[in-house]
């Protein structure tokens, strides 16, 4: 009985040994293969649109800015402005004390009245002589005395009517104007001060219109054209960007930075760029549309070249691109691709040629 029991129980236990070695091997061998595959992320080469654009940086300007001095000394009897006010061309802007000027204006219009009788009086003498001199009825000496009575009162009326004109300048300029219409920007003039000419009492400044001034290096300058269109960011204010337009190009580079000065006009809207405000202009240099494109995070690069791995049927090749624009995400694709393909954008950390994949 006993021997019975015990070939039963070597018989159990060696069938249990035979069902574990069983088990063990094929649970082996599936971790395998799936430990030879590679999890990963793939992305389609797609059509994009590129630009590429030129940043500059810049300060705003006024189109227009005057400083006004007085051309006549005097002394100053009103002052009509001040910081912040709007003018109109032509508009008063301070008044000089004008008796002085007033007089000298009368006088010069009376002496030119006076001038004017003279040479009239003159003129017909003169006819009149000569009229009889070439008769023969008087001799040439005496009229050669008319002739010259004759010049010599038309030199006296020049003289006169100079000085008129000078004297009607000079009373016209005790009244300062606007040059343009604009906002007074600089006022270092009081009532009852003594002026004169060479100092600056008072500015002007046009703020409709605004320029940023900056500078585009030789390698960028040919891209840029009179009339184009530029993105003016004004990072100070909320509703921060404008469209200007390329108005001025300087036809040498400046000697210190080597760059063209390149001006930037930009209408005023609503009146919110302040002249002294930092810009930061963006020029358009080209543009493409509809080239192959990929992820960024799906580009290698290795020693100074591209790759990109792409996913055909588990497996993936390792491939060499060449790249030219860059937008927010994605890459254009100068060549190394076509249309129809996969590429690996996320897990190609550990991958090389040849590599099989699993695609999650």
């Amino acid at each position: 009985m006993k021997k019975i029991l015990l070939y039963f129980l070597v018989i159990s236990l060696l069938l249990t040994g035979c069902g574990q070695v069983k088990s063990g091997v094929a649970p082996a061998e599936e971790e395998n293969e799936k430990s030879q595959s590679v999890y990963v992320k793939t992305s389609p080469v797609e059509a994009g649109d590129f630009v590429r654009f030129l940043s500059l940086p810049g300060n705003l300007q006024p189109s227009e800015q005057a400083y006004i001095t007085a051309k006549v000394s005097g002394t100053v009897q009103k002052v009509y402005v001040d910081i912040g006010t709007k003018v109109g061309k032509g508009q008063s802007l301070c008044k000089i004390e004008d008796t002085t000027f007033d007089l000298q204006h009368r006088k010069a219009l009376s002496d030119l009245s006076a001038e004017q009788i003279r040479y009239g009086d003159a003129e017909k003498n003169y006819e009149r002589m000569k009229a009889l001199c070439e008769a023969g009825a008087i001799a040439k000496a005496d009229f050669e005395t008319i002739e010259s009575q004759f010049n010599m009162a038309k030199e006296n009326l020049n003289r006169a009517q100079y000085d008129y004109e000078l004297a009607s300048e000079n009373l016209k300029e005790t009244n300062i104007t606007s040059p343009f219409s604009g906002t007074v920007s600089l006022k270092d003039v009081s009532e009852g001060e003594n002026i004169g000419p060479g100092k600056s009492i008072l500015a002007v400044v046009s703020t409709d219109r605004m320029y940023v001034e900056t500078g585009v290096a030789e390698q960028d300058i040919v891209a840029v054209k009179e009339g184009q269109r530029v993105t003016i960011n004004i990072g100070t204010l909320k509703d921060n960007t404008f469209e200007g337009r390329v108005t001025h190009i300087g036809p040498v580079p400046d000697p210190s930075t080597k760059a063209y000065p390149v001006k930037i006009t930009v209408e005023n809207r609503d009146n919110l760029l302040k002249a002294g405000m930092f810009a930061t202009v963006e020029i358009l240099l080209d543009e493409r549309k509809d080239s192959l494109s990929v992820p960024k995070e799906a580009v290698i690069t290795e020693d100074g070249l591209k790759y990109v791995f792409v996913e055909k049927e588990g497996k993936v090749e390792k491939k060499l691109i060449e790249i030219g624009y860059a937008n927010d995400n994605r890459l254009e694709v100068l060549s190394g691709l076509k249309s129809d393909e996969m590429v690996v954008s996320v897990g190609h950390k550990d991958l090389t040629d040849g590599s099989s994949v699993e695609i999650k």
